[in-house]
């Protein structure tokens, strides 16, 4: 049998990155305009929209009236969609994220007709390796990307890529990206030479007789002389062969029984030299909004909702939810979420971010006043007030907790107690007190305000068990109750620059790192949380440093220590320094300048009465440019691994067989946490919010390095200034101003795995919800 051209008419669509959306969008009108004249013309004519359908309703704002024709065309198989809403990143979102990604592209394509059933993947910045089950688990047979794949001479693009769980697809990689017949030329001749061309390069690679031709790329439009150009393509071909106008399904289906013999693959897709690695940590601020944004509609929102639809008192609110969920995943797109783009484009997504978050707030307010209007009052009197706390997670919540309680000022309620469920009086500590109006608002009059005092109040709860809720009885005294903030614990102990419980104990050094003991392991971890600082003279996509110029590092001695509460239930303390930095590198000398800038560091360390971990905030105020800081875990333990989380995984990496220059970076993505263990006999855990971007250091330490923050001005890079990336369009990727960051520390006994970290993690990410107290509010229904 002679070969098959296989033609796929595409065009990758970033829907924003080196222009705005709406710039883009124009663009997207023009090209959807003209692709339906060609479609008119030429009635065997195919075109895929990038696998996303997005697009559609970017395109139908502007053209409504087209709907019709377009549901026709991809009825009819020749316009096609799906089956993403976006092409997301896939490490830098959450898997939740990822499934509703494909929920709604599929539910959307099904709308106008018909799904594309390929898992086209083609520019995502690495693929994750739990991929093949999500697309199993979505009636998606197969995989076609062009990044990540290490291919070397004698390995064919079709292989079997499989996951941990043993799912598995076809996976097509495109060596020769996803525009090797980018546009064919009209003269025939030349068309003819453009294709030996190419089917020169692909016989070596290919393992079946069909070759794929990619005919498109970034933010092209159809080829509108394309179906004369191959039918001439075709009169010209030897006896056998014949040039088609495919689509990427067709295309899956008369291959799959083709591959002979494929090899199989197991793991993440990020060593080759065509992966932008250090997106994980360009303008982290996007990945901390994004985090948090998904944790309040995933862990919390539809936790809580789903409950109320459970107990059959109120309707799931799938409306609006499906309203955030797109509204946040319109900032997933890979050059979106990478921090990749000119500062329109991220300034957008702060506004996406912060409308997700003011809707989602208001939801979940509402949704917390509903539920609460169900608990059963039996035991409160009239008077009493109550407090409820939610553990939307798999893993039971214990630990000391601050709430906002709020008290009629009219009612002059001097004191009150505050009891759980079983009638015991909880200690607690005020911690601050405000007079200020809160709205009240109903569904039948007048929205009004009513004067509350407002107490930041901190207890101990107990024990909250998985996805469910405790009460608590807010009971006014006439009695003052004694002031027990300036009690001490026996099992929390301090002495100036320590902090000890019953589990760890905290050593502040003068330079501003610590000192860690995990009792029950007998393990001591020196110098935690060391500021490293070096130049960055890469871009957004690529860390780059002078090997020549050593590192700079938190002062060895100066820091200023504080401790700022002590108390029966937490001691915190507060660790301030000044790191001298070079205001910006000197590229035409090549160093970094010699003017120096300080720029103010705080570490705020806190350990509770019975907490495991030790809570960690770090403020940075950014003043200089050109620079990475990142905070180090010279960990001490012998051993070549490190394990950090991943979408639905726990990846797996042995930092001694990879080799820096040969499509291999160091750094490497993780999902809220990082863990090193020894022979499962003990191990460090970093949790962290938002902080994609850590590495694994060839140091005797055995260091977790984990980037807090990277700024560059795109200095060094023709590409980008061919898009037009440079200081007049991202000033905002030097990343001047404030930033907090928040990690825990976690010294355990045994490994990741008797340790339940995953679980541990996501505690770390949601704590308990804790809705304001004391005033009741009118319920609304959802």
């Amino acid at each position: 049998m002679g070969k098959t051209y296989c033609v796929i008419s595409h065009t990758h669509w970033d829907r924003e990155w080196y222009s705005s959306f709406e710039h883009f969008r124009m663009r997207l009108v023009y090209l959807i305009d003209n692709l339906l004249e060609i479609l008119k013309k030429h009635k065997d004519y195919k075109f895929h929209l990038d696998a996303q359908t997005i697009v559609l309703e970017d395109y139908l704002e502007i053209r409504p009236e087209k709907k019709a024709i377009l549901k026709r065309y991809i009825t009819e198989g020749r316009i096609r969609v799906g089956p993403w809403y976006v092409q997301n990143d896939l490490a830098l979102t959450s898997g939740e994220a990822t499934i509703r990604n494909l929920i709604i592209g599929r539910d959307i394509a099904k709308s106008f007709g018909k799904c594309s059933m390929t898992g086209y993947v083609p520019d995502q910045f690495g693929l994750i390796f739990q991929l093949p089950q999500i697309f199993a688990r979505s009636g998606i047979e197969s995989a076609i990307f062009a990044r990540g794949y290490k291919f070397e001479q004698g390995m064919k693009a079709e292989f079997i890529w499989k996951s941990a769980d043993g799912s598995e697809v076809l996976a097509v990689f495109m060596p020769l990206w996803y525009n090797n017949v980018q546009r064919f030329p009209s003269d025939i001749d030349e068309s003819m030479k453009l294709l030996s061309i190419i089917t020169e390069r692909l016989k070596e690679v290919s393992g079946t007789d069909h070759y794929f031709l990619l005919n498109g790329v970034d933010l092209i439009e159809a080829q509108e002389n394309l179906s004369p150009i191959l039918d001439k393509i075709n009169n010209r071909l030897p006896k056998g062969e014949k040039i088609l106008h495919y689509t990427m399904d067709q295309y899956i289906k008369k291959i799959k029984p083709r591959v002979k013999n494929p090899v199989e693959y197991h793991g993440e897709m990020r060593d080759d030299e065509k992966i932008p690695a250090n997106t994980l940590s360009s303008r982290v601020f996007l990945k901390q909004w994004n985090t948090r944004c998904q944790v309040l509609i995933e862990k919390r929102l539809e936790p809580l909702c789903s409950f109320i639809e459970m107990i059959k008192t109120g309707k799931y609110p799938d409306d609006y939810l499906l309203y955030l969920w797109k509204l946040l995943i319109k900032n997933h797109p890979h050059d979106s979420i990478g921090g990749c783009s000119i500062d329109r484009v991220h300034e957008q997504m702060m506004e996406r971010f912060k409308s997700f978050n003011d809707a989602g707030e208001d939801l979940l307010n509402r949704t917390l006043e509903f539920f609460t209007s169900l608990i059963n009052r039996k035991g409160i009197s009239k008077g009493q007030y109550m407090l409820t706390l939610f553990n939307t997670n798999q893993e039971e919540q214990e630990g000391i907790i601050t709430a906002e309680i709020q008290l009629p000022v009219d009612e002059k309620i001097k004191n009150f107690s505050i009891i759980d469920n079983n009638g015991v009086n909880l200690p607690y500590i005020i911690s601050g007190k405000t007079k200020k109006f809160i709205e009240m608002i109903t569904p039948v009059n007048l929205h009004w305000f009513k004067e509350v005092y407002s107490y930041k109040v901190k207890l101990q709860p107990g024990r909250i068990a998985p996805f469910s809720f405790s009460t608590f009885i807010i009971k006014p005294e006439k009695e003052p109750l004694k002031n027990i903030s300036k009690q001490k614990s026996t099992e929390l102990k301090s002495t100036p620059g320590t902090i000890e419980n019953k589990y760890l104990k905290v050593k502040i050094n003068a330079n501003g790192s610590i000192d860690l003991y995990h009792k029950e392991s007998k393990k001591d971890y020196k110098g935690l949380l060391l500021i490293e600082d070096k130049e960055d003279i890469g871009n957004f996509y690529h860390y780059e440093d002078n090997p020549k110029i050593k590192p700079l590092y938190c002062a060895s001695a100066g820091a200023r220590i504080t401790k700022i509460e002590d108390d029966h239930l937490s001691i915190s303390f507060s660790v301030k320094y000044d790191l001298s930095l070079p205001e910006k590198y000197d590229f035409k000398n090549n160093i970094r300048s010699r003017k120096k800038i300080k720029i103010p560091v705080e570490l705020l360390l806190s350990l509770d009465k019975e907490s495991k971990s030790l809570q960690v905030r770090i403020n940075i105020e950014n003043k200089v440019k050109d620079h990475r800081i990142r905070i180090l875990f010279p960990t001490s333990i012998k051993t070549n691994i490190s394990i950090s989380g991943s979408p639905f995984d726990a990846v797996i990496r042995d930092k001694s067989t990879n080799k820096k220059g040969d499509g291999y970076y160091p750094e490497r993505p993780n999902t809220t946490y990082i863990n090193v263990d020894q022979e499962k006999e003990f191990g460090l855990a970093i949790f962290n919010e938002g902080l994609y971007e850590y590495e694994n250091l060839k140091d005797v330490k055995n260091t977790i390095a984990l980037t807090l923050l990277r700024g560059n001005g795109q200095n060094n890079s023709k590409l980008l200034d061919f898009y037009a990336f440079n200081e007049k369009t991202a000033p905002g990727n030097q990343c001047l101003g404030k930033h907090s960051f928040n990690l825990a520390i976690f010294p355990h006994k045994g490994d990741h795995l008797s340790a339940e970290i995953h679980r541990k993690a996501e505690s770390f990410l949601n704590p308990l919800v804790i809705p304001m107290g004391g005033v009741p509010t009118q319920s609304t229904s959802l």
